[in-house]
């Protein structure tokens, strides 16, 4: 059995909350107009909590959150505009690589690296590409050359990506905040759209959330 679950939300948390918010003011609405809005599903408090990040919310829950509050749609960047970042705000107390426990770090960054492999291969990235990446070095704790030579360890496993990448490409995505690649101490990676960077075609109207094969142009490929 796995350490780590490899297919989570690629939804984080706190960035989700913080576009909910950045919607809700520019609209001049109130938690109260919200709650009421939904008939007291969601309190005024649970809707702040929701905001603020710290409520995990399921898939079906994160689409339904679009709706209520209205969140514009954005397209999934084009391959080209897409980049790596790290979000401080969230971080986690994973083992420390120095530790006694190092290994556990190790098996740690592999999770990591299982979903961007699986996530690249669903946008059209090339993950073997992204080992030089300094954000993914900081994040991970580890140099280009371990992180080259793990990813393609990985990839010498198509299977395993491929099982990984079938079960994420039916993950809910909400393009204007990114993809999560996973949690690291220095805070969450990300794959973003960088500012200004093309996006690709969409659905039209382009959904503010939806499965992420939705946002992606090529099929799978495994």
């Amino acid at each position: 059995m796995a350490l780590f679950d490899v297919t989570p939300s690629l939804v984080s948390p706190r960035r989700f909350g913080a576009a909910l918010h950045a919607t809700r003011v520019g609209t001049g609405s109130t938690l109260t107009a919200i709650s009421r809005r939904c008939e007291g599903w969601w309190t005024p408090d649970e809707l702040l909590n929701v905001e603020r990040g710290s409520v995990s919310l399921g898939d079906a829950s994160i689409v339904s959150f679009c709706r209520l509050y209205a969140l514009p749609g954005r397209g999934l960047g084009d391959v080209a505009s897409l980049d790596l970042v790290l979000d401080r705000s969230e971080s986690v107390d994973l083992v420390d690589a120095g530790s006694a426990e190092g290994s556990d770090h190790l098996s740690a960054c592999r999770h990591i690296l299982v979903r961007l492999c699986a996530i690249s291969r669903l946008v059209g990235l090339d993950a073997e590409e992204l080992a030089d990446s300094p954000v993914l070095g900081e994040a991970m704790d580890l140099d280009a050359p371990a992180i080259r030579r793990s990813i393609r360890e990985l990839e010498a496993d198509g299977d395993r990506i491929g099982q990984v990448a079938s079960v994420l490409d039916e993950r809910v995505a909400v393009p204007l905040v990114g993809l999560s690649i996973g949690e690291t101490p220095q805070g969450v990676l990300l794959l973003v759209r960088r500012a200004g960077g093309a996006v690709r075609p969409s659905p039209e109207p382009v959904p503010a959330a939806g499965p992420l094969r939705w946002f992606t142009a090529a099929p799978l490929s495994v």
